[in-house]
């Protein structure tokens, strides 16, 4: 085959500690024909292993770095977090920060002909900004900021299960408050999942996936599952472009 693709995103949603970052370490493309030269890149992933204040100050270096390469559109983006009226002043930073972020590496690997992952991505950026502010309605224009995704993937687990890990692994203030709310976010989660769909679909060819990631043999079923989907949609981007 000589079929020749272009970038494919590959996104997850799910609550703090759903199990998005496992599963998309685990994510690989086999190597056969045509799919011998594609590489699956986790940008975060390495981040994700350094101390807090590291992450945090690598983070707001490349937020930087993103307002004096896009003006406008940073400006832009502040005018759209402001609109979502935050309970917590400081979050404003957070989110412009955490966004910016995410938009530098989305350009970054714009030009890439690889699978590109991101354990948290648009539509967990959008619920991430909706989830401790008054306003609950998503403004479809704020998708235009982002490149949208090829595959999103939903992650569930049950409210004991999360709040479980979330304990293990010490979460903060912000994430006690969003998982006390755990009826109300996992329903939040699910509409932004279908409404962002809903809105892409009519644009792009999209796919997604929805995984119950409860259990501990759970992971490897799902690591599979995400695979073979990834192959199908890069074997259909083949065919399409020979």
């Amino acid at each position: 085959m000589e079929g020749v693709i272009d970038l494919m995103i590959v996104e997850f949603i799910g609550l703090p500690g759903a199990g998005k970052s496992k599963l998309a370490s685990n994510i690989e493309v086999k190597s056969e024909e045509p799919l011998t030269k594609i590489k699956v890149i986790y940008p975060f992933k390495k981040i994700y292993a350094w101390p807090w204040l590291i992450r945090n100050l690598y983070k707001f270096f490349h937020s930087i770095v993103f307002l004096l390469k896009h003006p406008i559109k940073s400006w832009k983006l502040l005018l759209f977090i402001l609109k979502f009226k935050q309970k917590n002043k400081i979050d404003y930073i957070r989110l412009f920060v955490n966004n910016t972020c995410f938009i530098s590496f989305q350009n970054k690997y714009k030009k890439s002909k690889d699978v590109v992952i991101f354990d948290e991505g648009l539509v967990h950026h959008l619920w991430g900004i909706m989830a401790n502010s008054y306003n609950k309605k998503l403004s479809r224009e704020f998708l235009n900021f982002y490149e949208f995704p090829d595959l999103i993937i939903k992650v569930d687990v049950s409210e004991k299960t999360i709040l479980y890990r979330n304990n293990k692994r010490k979460y903060s203030r912000r994430h006690s408050k969003i998982l006390s709310d755990f009826p109300i976010e996992q329903k939040n989660i699910e509409s932004l999942f279908v409404e962002v769909i809903s809105y892409i679909s009519n644009k792009n060819i999209i796919h997604s996936l929805s995984l119950e990631n409860e259990k501990v043999r759970d992971l490897n079923r799902n690591i599979n599952r995400i695979n073979l989907q990834i192959e199908q949609q890069l074997k259909n981007l083949f065919e399409r472009t020979e």
